[in-house]
């Protein structure tokens, strides 16, 4: 025969046990988290200091590609009016100094007659030289040094300041023109041509490296013919030096 207070007595006691033994399980998703927090401090601990400054470089290098690429794209005609105009007027003036020699002689007359031209529009009968002077001033006098400076002037425009080499030998070549002009004898003239030919073969290798250097590559192709028709713009404002000789 049972006795019931023995009988409540073990129910509750059972009870007591499945609740110490459940308090005494860990929990799954506690360890989950312990594990996770283990691992994530284990790859902090794992990384070196090189890892850090290698992810440090790879996001500046992505930084600079990233401004490189709006730069060059950046180009306007504003840009090419700040940078090319100013380089077009030179190569203009560098072009009309070269080709004005030719518009400013008359062998109209065999023997330079004074009658058939005057001496105040055409040097050659002002200095009295002749066609064979005249050949050498226009071609070897200048094309000389020219070639030759011109492989100097490559190597200064990758070494020098090039806005500072453009207006340096533009002050010379404008010199230059101004003794050709002024010259008292065919000596003087000769002379000129040969530093003029000097100066002017500065002036192309600085630009286009130049326009290189600040626009962009899409813009790049209209910037260089835009200089470059300063060749045929000089060569034109040299011939119309006759209707300056008869109005001036």
């Amino acid at each position: 025969m049972h006795h019931p207070f023995r009988h409540g007595t073990g129910n509750k006691a059972s009870a007591y046990n499945r609740v110490n033994t459940n308090s005494l399980v860990p929990n799954d998703d506690n360890n989950d988290s312990f594990h996770n927090e283990e691992h994530q401090s284990a790859l902090i601990l794992r990384s070196t200091p090189s890892d850090v400054e290698e992810k440090e470089q790879s996001n500046s290098t992505e930084d600079e590609i990233t401004i490189q690429s709006q730069s060059e794209s950046s180009s306007s005609f504003r840009d090419i009016s700040i940078i090319v105009f100013p380089l077009l007027l030179v190569y203009i003036s560098n072009q009309w100094s070269r080709y004005s020699i030719s518009y400013l002689v008359d062998f109209s007359s065999p023997d330079n007659n004074a009658a058939t031209a005057a001496a105040f529009t055409a040097m050659n009968v002002d200095l009295q030289f002749t066609k064979s002077q005249y050949g050498l001033l226009a071609s070897t006098a200048f094309t000389f040094l020219f070639a030759f400076s011109s492989l100097i002037a490559g190597s200064l425009a990758d070494k020098y300041d090039r806005k500072l080499l453009t207006l340096s030998s533009c002050l010379v070549w404008t010199v230059a023109t101004v003794a050709q002009s002024t010259a008292q004898s065919y000596e003087e003239v000769l002379m000129a041509r040969v530093v003029m030919g000097g100066a002017c073969a500065f002036a192309a290798p600085a630009a286009y490296t130049l326009i290189a250097d600040k626009i962009s590559k899409d813009k790049l192709a209209f910037a260089n013919s835009l200089y470059g028709s300063g060749v045929y713009l000089g060569g034109a404002l040299a011939s119309l030096s006759l209707l300056l000789d008869e109005n001036v």
